[in-house]
């Protein structure tokens, strides 16, 4: 089901009964579907708007079909000066709707459309609003309730007159935009969600209107920052940042940026990067090195609180860009790379007196007050872990240092003696879980999602350290189960749970029955202590979960998840914790396969903060003898004999 205004119901198409987005969603998936809209010409999202859309037929039609899925795009009209004077409305009323929806029986899978952009008219639909105002509250909403979010904003940026003949409804082409972006988030689960609930999110000085922010299912930060920039005595910017104490090191890929509103053109000093911080105050001390859309790469800094900062820049260097930010013992350093292998040292490294903590983050700037900048930041890595330096290079502007990634992918041998089937990561944060003779049974972790390397407390173990910024995948096309058939699994391993940090419940292990939902997980609920099992009992089922007892934080825990026939079972320490022998969950949707997932699934907020040592994992039954020797093995392992 559709939920929108005139443009879902079809205006501008040639024909709104058959080229309308909704209609043509309906033949992009297929006849397995059922697709219908509720548009109304002028709707608003907003309860006391002049054409409310509560006021309309829609949400009674959308509740008495009890669809699968709900898309709900409003917000244009909205933008009326005479309804977005209520603009403090918006938020709440589309909570309201939401917790509406969420109410039906077929518990349905609520995506929010980010409305198209639009022209500007004095007493009518302004795009400027839509752009910088209504779509940050969008997100706002999506993060609030951990929605999905279909970008049909971006799309119409560069063909906007052509597909948007009146400057607000789509022509046929703008309709199928539309349609194809609301069946990627159906289908192969491309959409937008919240970040992690370890990011803070915050606007630094005037910037206007406040930003946005979200994360893609390919892990691409969506950042939307207005401002001046940062330079001279204070900053105005977006900032999407964690606490960090004692050394650190940021490194992201900045992809590129450019105005949400295609009536105001983008900056070339408009900037995305990363910084380090001493607080939010605008005249606060920081390090940054940021990318400009058309003025080169930039390593900008703030000695002291209060007072003017410097800069060094290196001309002709655009996005798509690496830039990396770090500080050790005191010392604060920016580096930019083409390929993210070969990095350049920009400037000097700078001796500043900073508090222990600061935020560590990512950077966005319009260079505009009041207009929002859409930045896509990927490849965010953030760690505690100085990489080395050796050699030396030219920045072009500045003494300069040159770096080498000197990461190293291992694999370590098999252990489990009972099958060639399972594989076991020993001493390795990044690793590949692979048997020759089974090709189908692979692990890998991306150079992006790479997880800091660590040590568990009071040991000498390593230890892949998951901080809830990033996960660590497989490829979305392995496959380890048979399509369609819930097969068995098993999993044992060490688990490390530090004593602060995390938040909700996140899942650190999943096997998927698609790209980008859980079939089968283990997770830890931060707030009651306690491990759990996630299970999926039908396709486009809601997750059932089981809990075993307290498992306080600031310990090692050895944890087994096995899944024989219709029985799941959770194991630590050796305990059983938690059993179900009436759910059979169905690890796969027919015909898809099954990846596996560590450190957290990305749409699911939060994401798994701990510490993951030495485990196996295998693909066929795993008995009870079998574990109870793979646990041995696994405690023989922490105790470093």
């Amino acid at each position: 089901m559709t939920n929108g205004d005139s443009i879902t119901f079809g205006v501008g198409a040639s024909d709104p009964a058959t080229m309308s987005y909704t209609a043509q969603l309906g033949r992009m998936l297929g006849s397995g579907f059922y697709v219908q809209k509720d548009g109304t010409g002028g709707a608003t999202l907003i309860k006391s708007g002049d054409v409310s859309f509560w006021n309309t037929q829609g949400i009674r039609i959308t509740s008495e079909m009890n669809p699968d899925f709900i898309y709900i795009m409003l917000g244009t009209n909205d933008s009326k000066p005479a309804n977005w004077n209520k603009k403090d409305q918006y938020v709440p009323d589309y909570l309201s709707l939401v917790d509406l929806y969420r109410t039906l029986p077929a518990n349905p899978r609520i995506l929010l459309g980010l409305p198209p952009p639009a022209t500007d008219s004095l007493n009518d639909v302004r795009g400027p609003v839509v752009a910088n105002e209504v779509i940050p509250r969008i997100l706002e909403v999506a993060r609030q309730r951990n929605l999905r979010v279909v970008d049909a904003h971006s799309p119409f940026l560069d063909p906007f007159r052509s597909v948007l003949p009146d400057g607000i409804h789509p022509n046929d082409e703008g309709h199928g935009l539309i349609a194809k972006q609301i069946y990627q988030a159906i289908v192969n689960g491309r959409f937008w969600s919240a970040l992690p609930s370890a990011w803070l999110r915050t606007d630094i000085g005037g910037t206007g209107f406040g930003g946005g922010d979200a994360v893609d299912d390919s892990g691409v930060f969506q950042i939307l920052g207005a401002g001046l920039g940062i330079g001279g005595a204070s900053d105005s910017f977006r900032l999407v940042s964690q606490s960090v104490g004692g050394d650190a090191e940021l490194t992201a890929r900045v992809l590129g940026q450019r105005n949400l509103d295609p009536l105001t053109a983008s900056r070339s000093d408009a900037f995305a990067g990363v910084t380090i911080r001493e607080n939010t105050a605008v005249d606060a001390r920081h390090v940054s090195i940021l990318a400009t859309s058309g003025s080169g790469v930039s390593f900008r800094w703030r000695d002291a609180a209060g007072t003017v900062g410097g800069s060094v820049s290196v001309a002709g260097v655009v996005p798509p860009v690496w830039v990396r930010v770090r500080r050790s013992s005191g010392g604060f350093s920016g580096f930019y790379s083409a390929d993210g292998v070969a990095w350049t040292q920009l400037g000097s490294t700078r001796n500043l007196t900073m508090a222990p903590t600061a935020q560590v983050g990512l950077a966005v700037s319009s260079a505009l007050a009041g207009t929002l900048s859409h930045a896509r930041l990927e490849r965010v890595q953030l760690s505690g872990v100085v990489s080395s330096e050796a050699g030396t290079g030219s920045s072009g502007a500045a003494p300069a240092a040159s770096e080498t990634n000197t990461d190293v992918i291992t694999i370590s041998g098999g252990l489990d003696p009972a099958s060639a089937g399972s594989r076991t990561i020993v001493n390795s944060a990044y690793a590949e879980l692979f048997d020759p003779a089974r090709a189908e049974l692979r692990f890998s972790s991306e150079a992006a999602s790479r997880p800091v390397l660590g040590l568990f407390a009071g040991g000498t173990r390593e230890a892949a350290g998951f901080d809830g910024s990033r996960t660590m995948s497989g490829p979305l096309a392995q496959t380890l189960f048979t399509p369609a058939v819930s097969q068995d699994a098993g999993f044992v391993g060490a688990v490390r749970i530090p004593a602060s940090g995390g938040g909700g419940k996140a899942l650190l292990l999943c096997l998927n029955k698609n790209s980008v939902e859980p079939a089968l997980g283990l997770g830890y609920d931060y707030g009651s202590g306690r491990f759990f099992v996630s299970f999926t009992q039908a396709f486009n089922g809601a997750p059932s979960e089981i809990y075993g007892p307290a498992a306080p934080r600031g310990a090692t825990y050895v944890v087994r998840l096995q899944k024989t026939g219709g029985v799941v079972r959770l194991r630590v320490n050796g305990a059983l914790a938690a059993e179900t022998n009436s759910a059979r969950p169905a690890l796969l949707a027919s015909g898809e396969g099954a990846p596996i997932t560590l450190g957290g699934l990305r749409p699911l907020n939060p994401q798994f903060v701990g510490q993951l040592g030495k485990f196996h994992l295998r693909a066929s039954a795993l008995s009870d003898s079998d574990a109870a020797a793979l646990e041995t093995d696994i405690k023989t392992w922490l105790s470093g004999n």
